[in-house]
């Protein structure tokens, strides 16, 4: 599967996670994330009841998606505006957050489960440093 990796590190003083790796253009992943509760109930309907989101630009957010759990402990998924998958793992620090951004790859709702399953047995399946 074709994705692009990004870290990100916790800033107490602002609660946001800072992009502490460069391998994803701003396009897809801004440099900073945060997490905070679904405001409307279409997104928690279809979420946990949390999104993960960017700044606001003219308006618009630059990156948002409610977070749904996946058959794995500690990672989620969203789809940033339906435009792609993306995958999150929150450390059990809660200070580093490493994001899987499956760029212009959209899941049928039916397989969803089944994608994430293979992807995280088969990222589970490499070296220690990959996962």
């Amino acid at each position: 599967m074709d994705f692009f990796r990004e870290e990100y590190q916790r800033n107490d003083s602002s609660g946001k996670y800072e992009k502490i790796s460069t391998g994803v253009p701003f396009d897809y992943l801004p440099a900073e994330l945060w997490t905070e509760e679904a405001k409307d109930e279409v997104t928690r309907r279809f979420s946990n009841g949390t999104v993960i989101t960017g700044r606001i630009r003219g308006g618009k957010r630059l990156f948002f998606t409610g977070l749904r759990n996946t058959p794995f402990a500690d990672y989620l998924h969203g789809n940033d505006y339906d435009k792609s998958e993306v995958c999150f793992r929150f450390w059990k620090s809660d200070t580093r957050l490493t994001v899987f951004y499956f760029r212009k790859i959209r899941v049928y709702p039916a397989h969803v489960a089944a994608f994430y399953s293979q992807f995280l047995t088969q990222l589970h399946q490499q070296p220690a440093a990959a996962v």
